[in-house]
């Protein structure tokens, strides 16, 4: 038993480990029948350290069995848990086919480092040990610190001390250690305090603020004026920081401070649910700039917003001395409702306490009027007996308040109703929100949960506030009739056929009565040679079928037309019948022969084209038609010397070209040109065509001058001696289609030690074919070396581009000093014989 369940559970490691090799988050295995099955709806998290991670895991079996669950590769210090129906297990049995959700709880380190790191869901059975890897992506701690002030404005006597209450906000994720840093103009000195302890630092937690107090002191050198200060704090490691500059006016001892507010309108009249709107004048009519504190004292459920007419929010207000500042102050009730008498004051206040003046202002709200109406588009209809309906409502608000609305409606016994709006159908509502004065159109559906009884239903729609205080209702009589559905019926029931064809009909029966029914289906007589068949949607031939009650089947009815059908319209009969239902439908075959019809386009119609050169036309044949058409391909109207040919696209020479019935297909008009052709346009067609049908393209080539000289030498070399001379003759050609003059040689290298002469400078014309040539002298310098020297010419006329080539000439060393060697040699031989012969060996 023991090695039996050991090899078990290597066949299921083994298993395993070729999943997890996938990468997905989903592991299936399977053993003698049984199938455990678990994913995860998602596998990749993105944490903090010390944040919770849920995986939401799903297990199933095809066989009841008991899982023990476990998580593996876990990080130090994290903990994993599992819940099932917010209860904590550790095993789960699981039911025959149905999937148990399980949440997988892992609780991350705080000290974890930021990476990515990789934990298994763990799920094991007596035959199963499934693992699921899932990611879990931990971050680095996001940092961020802010410093403000209560009011970074302050107005005080020469010799005073100025008090900030700052807040220190550390908007980050970890805990942090700051220093504080102040720099202040010369004459003063600066204290932070914390509960009145002096500091230097302060420690504060993450996402979290802590008050302190700044006091700068003046030295008694400190006069009246404009003074700014700056707070910073720094983390120990200097990586965040934040600052805050303060300002102050130190003005001189007993000076008149005094604030007038004055109201507008200090008395509103409004209705419920009304913002209304205060406007006030602040003069300081004081000899010194004061920095004032704004506020509203006003009853619990109202909202309230001080702002300038330029509509920007204000709290306080730095005012210099002889100067006015507007200021609307905005109330707005929280309960649309309420309604009665109120007061409300605003305050004004310095820095110091010294300035604290108020004003009190005074509104009646008055309640508003409230009425809603329901209004159906028909308030009786007609309906099939078992049959949907739905109907357009209009629900308006006439009242003067805006209204969130229930809806509701009582309906007869057997029927559901729903609302949905006009824009989308399978948008459904309970409720809506309409303004006073607006009006909306919603929909009513209603479908029966059985067959209805005949004769008239009364349908009653309710519209009422969320509070109940104003409703509306309307009924909607609805006459219940005998169900029309006939038991056949074809949305298409006549095809167009073409002979040889098989042509096929969508036919929906439909069975209208509350009884199962089962129907025989049959084709009327058809054509001789013709041939019909019944089939389900699927395609499987059926003379029986079983409807069930109020319910249909699509059928599929083929009928094959035989190639000698004449044209013309065919009507053909299916019955239904059944032992209630006896029904039959008439469907009509048209058949008409294919038309035949091409369309031939030139992509373009002109082209232009030097003469001596290949013009080549593409050229679109579309088959209209309802056959495939093989089609011949000629051309007309160019004289004989200009050749002819047809080509598809891979540069196959054609005379013919085959399209499918609804193809289009390309081929190419391919022209030479001769290259004495006169120059202009010419006019010339393309067609094609078989003993059914013919089409044509007119085309247009214009020929185009061509101006080109050639050297027709194949050899470019010559020899001479040293301190000689020689020539080499360059012969050319006139290969264009026009005259081409002032042709001409010129040397553009010339190598020290020789000279060039060209004749003739020139040929003063060249007509087309016509050649001629040019003879160039070289002579060299007695003290040239033998050897192989290149001279560079170009080869131009006034109408073609420079053409290059390159002269090689040898050069040989002269034989003259041979010769006189050879006879000096002789004479001297001849002279001894001579004394030989005359003194012998004396």
């Amino acid at each position: 038993m023991f090695q039996s369940r050991f090899s078990v559970i290597v066949i299921c490691i083994s298993l395993l480990l070729f999943t997890l090799s996938l990468g997905f988050a989903f592991t299936r295995l399977s053993f003698a029948g049984q199938i455990l099955e678990a994913w995860a709806e998602y596998d990749e998290v993105t944490v903090k350290p010390g944040d919770a991670v849920v995986f939401n895991i799903y297990l199933y079996t095809n066989k009841s069995d008991v899982c023990y669950l476990s998580a593996e590769s876990l990080p130090e210090g994290w903990i994993a848990k599992f819940y099932y129906q917010n209860m904590e297990i550790s095993s789960i049995r699981l039911i025959e086919n149905k999937t148990a959700p399980i949440k997988m709880a892992i609780l991350t380190s705080s000290d974890t480092s930021p990476g990515e790191y990789i934990v298994y869901f763990v799920a094991e059975s007596f035959y199963f040990y499934v693992m699921l890897p899932l990611t879990v992506k931990v971050r680095s701690l996001m940092r961020q610190l802010s410093i403000s002030a209560v009011n970074p404005y302050l107005v005080k006597e020469a010799g005073e001390t100025l008090t900030y209450r700052l807040t220190v906000t550390n908007a980050g994720e970890m805990n942090e250690s700051l220093l504080l840093r102040a720099s202040y103009p010369a004459g003063w000195s600066c204290r932070f305090l914390l509960q009145d302890e002096s500091i230097g630092g302060l420690h504060v937690k993450a996402d979290s603020s802590q008050q302190i107090t700044a006091k700068f002191i003046p030295e008694e050198s400190v006069k009246e004026g404009n003074f700014s200060f700056t707070v910073t704090i720094f983390s120990e490691d200097y990586a965040v920081n934040a600052s805050i500059t303060l300002y102050a006016t130190i003005l001189p001892k007993s000076i008149k401070r005094d604030i007038e507010i004055l109201a507008t309108t200090p008395y509103l009249l409004s209705k419920s649910g009304e913002t209304i709107k205060y406007r006030f004048t602040l003069t300081n009519v004081g000899d010194a700039d004061e920095s004032l504190s704004l506020r509203i004292i006003a009853p619990g459920g109202w909202r309230v917003r001080l702002f300038t007419p330029q509509g920007e929010s204000i709290l306080w207000l730095y005012l210099r001395a002889g100067r006015s500042q507007d200021i609307i102050a905005e109330l707005t009730p929280l309960d649309k409702q309420w309604a009665g008498s109120t007061s409300f004051t605003m305050s004004v206040s310095s820095n110091d306490g010294v300035i604290n003046e108020s004003i009190t202002f005074y509104a009646d709200i008055l309640l508003r009027e409230r009425s809603i109406k329901i209004t159906p588009l028909y308030s009786e209809i007609a309906v099939e007996q078992g049959q949907p309906f739905s109907i357009s409502v209009t629900i308006t608000n006439d009242g003067e308040l805006d209204e969130q609305l229930t809806l509701n409606a009582d309906l007869p016994e057997g029927w559901n109703g729903t609302f949905k709006t006009l824009s989308d159908s399978a948008l459904r509502i309970n409720n809506i929100y309409l303004a006073s004065g607006g009006s909306k159109i919603i929909v009513f559906e209603a479908a029966p949960t059985h067959l209805p009884s005949l004769g008239e239903h009364v349908f009653t729609i309710k519209v009422s506030s969320v509070d109940g205080l104003v409703s509306s209702f309307c009924d909607i009589k609805v006459n219940i009739l005998r169900s029309t559905q006939p038991a056949l019926s074809c949305q298409l029931p006549l095809k167009v056929i073409q002979p040889g064809g098989l042509v096929s009909f969508q036919v929906k029966l439909t069975n209208p009565t509350l009884l199962d029914q089962t129907f025989k289906i049959l084709i009327g007589s058809l054509p001789s040679g013709w041939k019909g068949y019944v089939k389900t949607a699927e395609g499987e031939k059926v003379s029986l079928i079983n409807v069930a009650k109020g319910s249909s089947v699509m059928l599929r009815i083929e009928v094959s037309v035989p190639n000698n059908a004449s044209d013309g319209v065919y009507d053909i009969i299916l019955l239904a019948e059944s032992s209630e239902i006896s029904e039959s439908i008439m469907l009509r075959i048209e058949v008409q022969s294919p038309l035949v019809e091409i369309g031939l386009k030139a992509i373009p119609p002109y082209l232009d084209v030097y003469s001596g050169s290949k013009a080549k036309f593409k050229i679109q044949v579309s088959n209209t038609g309802g056959r495939d058409e093989l089609l011949n391909i000629t051309s007309l109207g160019l004289p004989e010397e200009f050749k002819v040919k047809f080509e598809d696209s891979g540069g196959n020479e054609i005379t013919a070209i085959y399209v499918e019935a609804g193809a289009t297909k390309e081929f190419f008009v391919v022209v030479s040109v001769p290259t004495e052709v006169g120059l202009g346009s010419r006019k010339f067609a393309v067609s094609v065509f078989n003993a059914d049908v013919e089409e044509g393209a007119d085309l247009t080539l214009n020929v185009l001058g061509l101006y080109k000289i050639a050297i027709t030498n194949t050899n470019f070399y010559t020899t001479l001696n040293v301190g000689g001379e020689g020539t080499f003759t360059l012969n050319v050609k006139n290969t264009g289609s026009m005259e081409v003059t002032n042709v001409r040689v010129l040397s553009t290298s010339i190598p020290e030690g020789f000279t060039i002469n060209i004749s003739p400078e020139s040929i003063s014309s060249l007509k087309v074919n016509q050649e001629g040539s040019f003879t160039i002298t070289i002579r060299s310098e007695p003290n040239v070396n033998a050897g192989n020297y290149y001279i560079d010419f170009n080869f131009l006329s006034d109408q073609t581009e420079k053409t290059y080539f390159t002269l090689r000439v040898e050069v040989f060393q002269t034989m003259n000093w041979l010769l006189y060697a050879g006879i000096g040699i002789v004479i001297a031989l001849a002279f001894l014989v001579i004394i030989y012969r005359k003194f012998g060996r004396r």
